[in-house]
């Protein structure tokens, strides 16, 4: 059996993961330099440009990748799991 997957996202303008976070730093009064995120695809790359570290997951393609600051194992290799430890957690 062969699945295709698709994906078709519709936002307004403008509005992105990146501002999402910016706006939810203002919220908690953080600053974005003490935030973490961990992405993989195409509509994460504002957020990976804006936060104080930004991870990406191995299975991203090449393209996302070289907006990572570090990049971590992929989804199936608990990924998500190394950044918390490594990153979140550390002494």
């Amino acid at each position: 059996m062969r699945i295709l997957k698709k994906l078709l996202e519709i936002i307004c303008k403008n509005i992105n993961k990146g501002n999402g976070l910016k706006h939810l730093c203002q919220v908690l009064n953080l600053p974005i330099e003490q935030t973490i995120v961990v992405e993989d695809a195409g509509n994460d790359v504002e957020a990976l440009k804006v936060a104080g570290l930004a991870v990406v997951m191995d299975n991203a393609i090449d393209e996302i990748k070289q907006y990572g600051d570090v990049i971590v194992s992929d989804c199936d290799h608990d990924g998500c799991v190394e950044a918390i430890k490594n990153y979140l957690l550390e002494e």
